[in-house]
C-alpha cells in the first residue's frame, strides 16, 4: 500500500490569485482551468487519502476537464454575445440580413471595416425602437462612430416681433453638433475703434486711426470637440435623419 505523502497534511495554497469574488459577485465569464479545477479540488472530501496537492494525478485530471469546461463556457459567452447583435462577428453578415444592411441608405457609404460594420448593425438594431431624442442621439453616435456627436433642440426667432414689442420665438426642429470640421474662431470686431480723421457717425462709424475697424480673433475661443467626418457619413447622418425623424420634425447641422 502507498504510504501516506506528509505534504498532504498540509494546508495547501491555491493555485488561483487570492481573493476570489463571492459567488453572487463572481463573473459569469473567463474562468481559467486551473479555476475550475481548484474549484473540483475544494469539493473533494478531507482527509489523508484524499491528497489535495496539485502535482498529484487526480489534480491534472481536474486540470483536464478544467480545460473542457474553461472552453465550453467560453464559447457560450461568445454566443451570448453574438446573439445581441451589436459587437457580432461570426453572426454579423446575417444579422446584416435580418436589418436589411447595407440596403439603400446613403449607397456606397456602407463600411466595409468590422468595427464599422458591427456600428451599423447595432444602429439598425437600437433603430427599431427610436421613440427619444437621447435614443437618436444613441444611434447616431453609434453609426458614425463619434462619442462627442449630439441631437439638441433649436429655435427660430422672429426679430420683426410679435406686434407687442417681444421677439416671436417658435420651435424650429433639432440640430446635430459635434461633426467635423471644425469651424473657425469667432471674430471679434471693435467698432469703437480709435482716434484719428476717419472717426465719428459722419465717417460711416467708429474706427481706427487709419478708419478701419478693429478686428481680433477671440482670445478665449476653445476649439469644440469634434469627429471628422467624410462625404459618405454625411451621406449616411441625412439618410438616418430623414429615416427616423417624424415628418414634420426639420433638422440641420448646429452653427
Amino acid at each position: 500500500m502507498e504510504t501516506v505523502n506528509p505534504a498532504c497534511t498540509q494546508v495547501q495554497p491555491p493555485v488561483c490569485e487570492a481573493g476570489q469574488p463571492q459567488p453572487a459577485n463572481a463573473p459569469l465569464c473567463g474562468h481559467t482551468a486551473e479555476e475550475f479545477a481548484e474549484a473540483a479540488l475544494a469539493l473533494e472530501p478531507r482527509g489523508a487519502i484524499w491528497c489535495r496537492l496539485y502535482d498529484t494525478t487526480r489534480a491534472a485530471l481536474h486540470r483536464a476537464f478544467g480545460r473542457l469546461l474553461s472552453d465550453f463556457e467560453q464559447r457560450m459567452c461568445v454566443l451570448f454575445k453574438e446573439s445581441l447583435a451589436c459587437g457580432s462577428v461570426e453572426l454579423l453578415a446575417d444579422w446584416e440580413a435580418e436589418y436589411g444592411l447595407p440596403g439603400t441608405c446613403a449607397p456606397g457609404a456602407y463600411p466595409t471595416s468590422l468595427a464599422g460594420r458591427q456600428a451599423q448593425v447595432c444602429a439598425a438594431r437600437q433603430g427599431a425602437g427610436i421613440s427619444t431624442r437621447l435614443q437618436l442621439q444613441a444611434m447616431l453616435r453609434t453609426a458614425l462612430e463619434c462619442s462627442f456627436l449630439t441631437v439638441e433642440d433649436f429655435y427660430v426667432h422672429n426679430v420683426v416681433g410679435t406686434g407687442m414689442g417681444q421677439p416671436l420665438t417658435l420651435y424650429g426642429g433639432v440640430c446635430v453638433r459635434g461633426l467635423g470640421p471644425t469651424p473657425p474662431a469667432p471674430v471679434i470686431h471693435n467698432v469703437v475703434g480709435g482716434w484719428g480723421p476717419n472717426v465719428g457717425p459722419s465717417a460711416g462709424g467708429y474706427g481706427s486711426s487709419v478708419g478701419q475697424p478693429l478686428t481680433l480673433i477671440d482670445p478665449a475661443y476653445v476649439a469644440p470637440a469634434e469627429c471628422p467626418t467624410t462625404p459618405e457619413q454625411m451621406a449616411l447622418l441625412t439618410c438616418l435623419m430623414n429615416k427616423h425623424l417624424p415628418a414634420h420634425v426639420t433638422w440641420m447641422l448646429c452653427v
